[in-house]
């Protein structure tokens, strides 16, 4: 059976644009688009990557996948 972990971890690598979280050397690490991050925990670097994620697009910025404002319907 999938830990919760593995789970969180599929579903953001699903997402439209995705997140993408790998543990390394005792730390969780994230990375949005261009923007990437460090956590000691999942949870933290769960919270980062979906601010990013917020702020890019409250800030009209596209991302790599081609989703912007001007495509919404």
């Amino acid at each position: 059976m999938e830990s919760l972990e593995q789970n969180l971890i599929a579903m953001l690598q699903g997402l439209p644009v995705p997140i993408t979280v790998t543990w390394q050397n005792g730390l969780y690490h994230w990375q949005y688009d261009e923007e990437q991050g460090v956590s000691p925990d999942l949870v933290g670097a769960l919270e980062q990557a979906l601010r990013a994620m917020m702020q890019s697009f409250a800030a009209g910025g596209g991302s790599t996948s081609g989703i912007n404002q001007g495509e919404l319907k």
